[in-house]
């Protein structure tokens, strides 16, 4: 981020300078240390902050002796003028910083949804849908590159799911793998707890060769950190999982789960199983697409 100590002065002077007279710093974020909450090339948005109102949690911008750091706060003493932070992937504290030393506070990032790119607050529940969204993007355009073509040639697909909110499919293939001509299905749900709840709606699969149907299901766990997917089926047939991923928080789960060669049919219902373990209120988007051409035997690299 920053290249020389000439640059680091100026952009401290800068960023100083804004943010005192009330206005936000946005840059490019390098490195892993805040990952998965922060990625590495992600577009940071950093605003002033009082620092007697900072809380255990909070992610702050700061210039210590090695530089520039946006890590989160894991211990403060206002007595003591002492604030240390630590990066979500690190084993060990940053050195102390003072006061001063803090620059502002983390609120927002840049993220990618399909060919826009959206602002999401880190602390609101609006953006953390989007965070959720973003992340399950990312995930299933990382299987999408795992499917293979039947010939076993790896497929260059252009697409992207998004189960979130909405859910999003881009069906610019130009392999062999193809997304069905018939639409992606959602459907969105708060489900409350305990025992196991379902979100359930239809999905309708073209008779084209070589099938394959992808479910994914995006989950607010903040209530209910443990809930998870314990089965999805197709017109009665189980599917596979893929894989799950929860946020650094625990408080966002995706799941991925799939089908080979789902019957065809029209308006033929999904159910996704979720087990909520505690009297809460878990909010769940589940979303289908299926592809068409894939490998039967080996779907998945």
């Amino acid at each position: 981020m920053i290249n020389s100590e000439s640059d680091s002065e100026r952009f401290e002077a800068l960023s100083r300078e804004l943010l005192n007279s009330g206005f936000t710093v946005r840059f490019e974020a390098h490195g892993a240390s805040m990952s998965p909450c922060i990625r590495d090339g992600e577009i940071v948005h950093v605003t002033a902050v009082i620092v007697s109102k900072l809380r255990k949690g909070d992610i702050v911008l700061t210039k210590g002796h090695s530089g520039f750091r946006v890590h989160r706060l894991v211990f403060i003493d206002d007595d003591k003028n002492l604030f240390i932070t630590r990066g979500d992937c690190g084993q060990q504290d940053d050195p102390p910083v003072r006061a001063d030393q803090i620059l502002g506070i983390v609120f927002a990032k840049e993220l990618r949804l399909g060919t826009k790119i959206v602002t999401a607050k880190l602390n609101s529940f609006d953006g953390k849908l989007l965070q959720g969204a973003a992340r399950v993007q990312y995930l299933a355009s990382k299987l999408l590159r795992m499917v293979r073509r039947r010939r076993g040639n790896t497929s260059n697909l252009l697409g992207a799911l998004v189960f979130a909110a909405a859910l999003f499919a881009v069906p610019n293939s130009r392999a062999q793998v193809l997304v069905d001509t018939n639409p992606s299905t959602n459907t969105t749900a708060d489900l409350t707890g305990p025992g196991t709840q379902t979100l359930t709606f239809n999905h309708t699969t073209s008779a084209t060769a070589n099938r394959a149907l992808l479910v994914g299901v995006s989950m607010n766990v903040a209530n209910s950190p443990t809930t998870a997917v314990t089965g999805v089926t197709y017109n009665g047939a189980a599917l596979t999982l893929v894989g799950a991923h929860n946020d650094a928080g625990n408080t966002r789960r995706v799941e991925q789960w799939y089908l080979l060669n789902p019957a065809s049919g029209t308006n033929l219902p999904i159910v996704v199983s979720v087990s909520v373990p505690s009297a809460a209120t878990v909010g769940a988007t589940a979303g289908a697409t299926v592809f068409t051409d894939v490998d039967q035997t080996v779907p998945l690299g």
